[in-house]
């Protein structure tokens, strides 16, 4: 077992080059790095091999494969699909690879994209607190990624209430009113915050109820709600992804330069804590796999379905955080964090 989708059973094989990958990744942040830069620091990128995919949880295979393509349309056809928050970090690249394939996407969201539009996506201005919008949007689809969320460490507790448990009811709504078939909610690992270190676990963890942060009380809130909506007409899975980061990346990495440029950044404790971390292609690979997942007609025998569950989601390569941190600021020719708190 590796870390990585539920109990999952993972085949490893052939993986991207690692210095294209992080190359790409770097180039989306600061100038090019010299071509004898070789980094084996940061996380493989790993391709994944969906042609399989059963539909249980027990027994799910991952298998991971040099240029092989993580989506067919074997299992959902040409259906169209509505993405929330499409126009963010990992939303946009969903409906990208989503595009790719061929299908007819709408997206809402409260930034337009004119660029998505340009190439058909039928874009939706609402934010999330607008039911009668988020509603009707879900009209016409087969599938919704309910990806859009408010995240943040602090803030009130009823902006991400209304954001993050009243627009998630809002998207269930419309999903019955309009008879989607399939939702792939997006949450977070942090619904099952309990206070202490985890190491080691799985989706048998009860969701938080006490919490310092609103976040994940209402994104525990959410998923709960999403998962016991699970039905034979309306099928339900959330997804766990763990710190994204990639090209594009908005929040992670950005962050943590800019305090260690202004020397803001403190280690904390030994600086030995672990952690998972997945690559936003790998983030938007599993929640194709998941809609493939949910698609599926039947489970194998003396498996449990997909639907109605939650899975973490890493690249199932824990890293030694800080290194992870220091490497990266290295190799961008920035000095090492050495203060701690």
């Amino acid at each position: 077992k590796k870390p990585g989708i539920g109990r999952g059973e993972f085949r490893s094989q052939e993986t991207t080059n690692q210095s294209l990958l992080v190359s790409e990744f770097l180039r989306g942040l600061f100038p090019p790095m010299p071509s004898s830069w070789v980094p084996g620091f940061l996380l493989k990128r790993q391709r994944i091999e969906a042609s399989d995919l059963p539909a249980h949880a027990d027994s799910l295979e991952i298998i991971f494969r040099r240029d092989s393509s993580v989506y067919s349309v074997s299992s959902v056809g040409n259906s169209s699909v509505l993405v929330t928050g499409g126009t963010g970090f990992l939303g946009r690249r969903l409906v990208e690879r989503l595009l790719d394939a061929g299908r007819p996407v709408a997206v809402l969201g409260r930034t337009p994209a004119p660029d998505l539009e340009r190439r058909g996506v039928r874009f939706i201005r609402a934010s999330l607190d607008d039911t009668p919008a988020v509603i009707a949007a879900c009209a016409g689809v087969e599938t919704v990624f309910h990806v859009a969320a408010k995240v943040g460490v602090w803030g009130r507790q009823e902006d991400f209430f209304r954001t993050n448990v009243l627009g998630t009811r809002a998207v269930l709504a419309g999903c019955r009113a309009h008879g989607v078939r399939y939702l792939v909610h997006t949450s977070t690992p942090s619904v099952v915050y309990n206070g202490r270190d985890l190491a080691g676990a799985d989706e048998s963890l009860p969701l938080t109820t006490e919490c310092p942060s609103p976040y994940p009380l209402t994104k525990a809130v959410a998923e709960r709600e999403v998962l016991a909506a699970n039905s034979p007409t309306l099928r339900t899975i959330a997804l766990r992804p763990h710190l994204i980061w990639g090209v594009g990346d908005p929040h992670l990495v950005p962050r943590v330069l800019a305090r260690a440029r202004t020397g803001r950044l403190r280690i904390i404790g030994t600086g030995h804590n672990r952690v998972d971390m997945v690559h936003v292609a790998n983030a938007v690979d599993a929640h194709l796999l998941a809609e493939t997942a949910l698609a599926r007609s039947s489970p194998l025998p003396d498996a449990r379905p997909a639907a109605g569950r939650a899975y973490f989601i890493t690249n199932g390569e824990p890293v030694v955080l800080w290194d992870w941190i220091n490497d990266l600021l290295r190799a961008l020719g920035q000095p090492p964090v050495t203060r701690r708190i």
